[in-house]
């Protein structure tokens, strides 16, 4: 099955590839060993990061003012995560190894996304 609908601009999109490293770190290793009793915090931190991506993908296929809006979400989306990745090691949710980890990834898509603002504004 081929997928489509992530085709010709995202597939050679690094902000994309990254956004999907940082989902696929934070729900194979922050989430593991997530209390349930704090699990309305780990549905929060999903979202954070859906809308993240889905901001990024809006604005890769949006222009103008409209791309910085979107641009601008996805900046806000990172400073939520790492917000919540934060908590997390706090609550001794998460060890430090991993959350060293996470905030590297959150690091890299940060300076992919203002680099790619900053491009755009030239």
């Amino acid at each position: 099955m081929n997928n489509d609908y992530l085709s010709l601009k995202t597939d050679s999109f690094n902000l994309i590839k990254e956004a999907k490293r940082l989902f696929i770190y934070i729900d194979l290793y922050v989430y593991e060993n997530f209390p349930k009793n704090k699990k309305h915090l780990k549905v929060l931190c999903f979202d954070e990061i859906t809308n993240y991506i889905k901001n990024i993908i809006l604005a890769n296929n949006s222009s103008g003012n409209i791309r910085l809006k979107y641009q601008n979400n996805a900046l806000l989306n990172i400073s939520v995560i790492d917000f919540l990745i934060t908590y997390f090691y706090d609550l001794k949710i998460i060890n430090k190894r991993r959350y060293l980890s996470a905030l590297r990834l959150l690091n890299i898509n940060k300076k992919l996304l203002t680099g790619w603002i900053n491009a755009k504004k030239q």
